[in-house]
């Protein structure tokens, strides 16, 4: 194993994705990025990685928040044959930020986690019946807001 092969095991190892300040969060992102073909090989590392990027959502910071959003569908894409085994966790925690009726997400920033969830959702490896059910999960609620809200403004006439 090589220097760097050594130094990544060790930076995707340690928890350093759950400190608080902005510029370690936004480092954390890039270098996750930068060698997320230093998972494809790791596997052991994508769940602790891709979760980083969901806790990273949920940052104070807007810019962490808008930059995890992006690297996370840029990182999904590299790896959506290997997430396959983690779908279950990747969907639970997307499933509230995507729902939340909140706008500490700008749109492009919800826009980027939906064409995850949608990478997610066509990962090698999983049945039609589970992502059926996890899309069904997803839009329900988003498809009853708009209804709700067609009504409302439907009655305001």
């Amino acid at each position: 194993r090589s220097a760097l092969g050594t130094l990544l095991e060790m930076f995707f190892s340690c928890n350093c994705r759950s400190h608080s300040h902005p510029a370690v969060q936004r480092t954390y992102l890039e270098i996750v990025y930068r060698y997320s073909q230093f998972l494809q090989q790791q596997q052991q590392h994508i769940p602790n990685a891709l979760l980083g990027y969901l806790h990273a959502v949920g940052h104070s910071s807007a810019s962490v928040r808008s930059r995890a959003c992006y690297l996370f569908l840029r990182v999904l894409k590299t790896l959506r044959s290997q997430v396959g085994g983690h779908i279950a966790d990747l969907m639970g925690m997307m499933e509230p930020l995507l729902l939340a009726d909140t706008q500490a997400l700008e749109q492009q920033d919800r826009l980027f986690l939906f064409e995850a969830a949608g990478n997610v959702l066509g990962a090698e490896g999983l049945n039609h019946e589970t992502a059926a059910w996890y899309l069904t999960k997803l839009l329900e609620p988003l498809l009853e807001r708009m209804q709700n809200g067609a009504s409302r403004y439907m009655g305001a006439e």
